[in-house]
């Protein structure tokens, strides 16, 4: 049974708040702030990437491989991550992940 607040939110059972249907935890949006600071970075991108590709070709190894590393990264994206779960050898199964929305 959910508990009704005063406020924007419901109480459930468990003693978790949520938001009541239809209104936003956020009401003003994301920070105008941020929004400019994207704006200025992405002026510099170009210069910034090709700043990259001259430290990549650096004579000192580490900056280099540093620099390399930073390139792959924007250009195809982080390498995915395995994880092992402790299942023994040939136990097989899968991991599921699964979320519950609190809609009424």
């Amino acid at each position: 049974m959910q508990q009704e607040n005063a406020g924007n939110y419901i109480v459930g059972e468990n003693g978790k708040k949520f938001y009541r249907k239809g209104v936003s935890g956020n009401p003003a949006g994301k920070p105008k702030a941020l929004i400019n600071l994207r704006e200025e970075a992405a002026k510099h991108g170009l210069e910034a990437i090709a700043r990259l590709v001259d430290a990549m070709r650096s004579d000192d190894d580490r900056v280099a491989v540093v620099a390399a590393k930073e390139l792959l990264d924007r250009g195809f994206g982080k390498p995915s991550q395995n994880h092992d779960l402790g299942l023994p050898d040939g136990a097989g199964g899968k991991l599921v992940i699964s979320w519950q929305t609190t809609d009424e």
